[in-house]
């Protein structure tokens, strides 16, 4: 996308779908490596409530509504655990096995026993 001076300019939709696929870093990098997977659930919540107010209010300034907040944040959620689960996971990026998790040793939740035995 680029305007007409060559410019590249980019969508707040395109902006967004980068956002969604950013918050399970954003959720390794805050949360404790064998962190309780409600810990983790509820982060990935929040940011995703963050993302979709923020990009309502940048597409539809004062006319914010419900069922456009509910659209964008189902779809933030259902994107970033696509792309935690079948895309960075896999790879080793993400995740209790990940390179964010091993290499950032602090971070909010407490740590799961169970998976931290297995």
């Amino acid at each position: 996308m680029s305007n007409l001076n060559g410019n590249v300019v980019l969508d707040v939709t395109v902006l967004q779908l980068l956002v969604y696929v950013a918050i399970p870093f954003v959720v390794d990098l805050v949360s404790k490596r064998f962190a309780n997977s409600n810990v983790k659930a509820g982060l990935t919540a929040v940011l995703s409530i963050l993302a979709a107010v923020t990009q309502e209010m940048l597409q539809a300034g004062t006319d914010v509504t419900l069922n456009g907040l509910a659209a964008k944040f189902v779809t933030a959620v259902v994107t970033s655990y696509v792309f935690h689960q079948y895309v960075w996971k896999p790879v080793g990026v993400t995740g209790d096995q990940g390179i964010i998790q091993k290499n950032v040793p602090v971070g909010v939740g407490t740590v799961d026993e169970a998976k931290a035995a297995a």
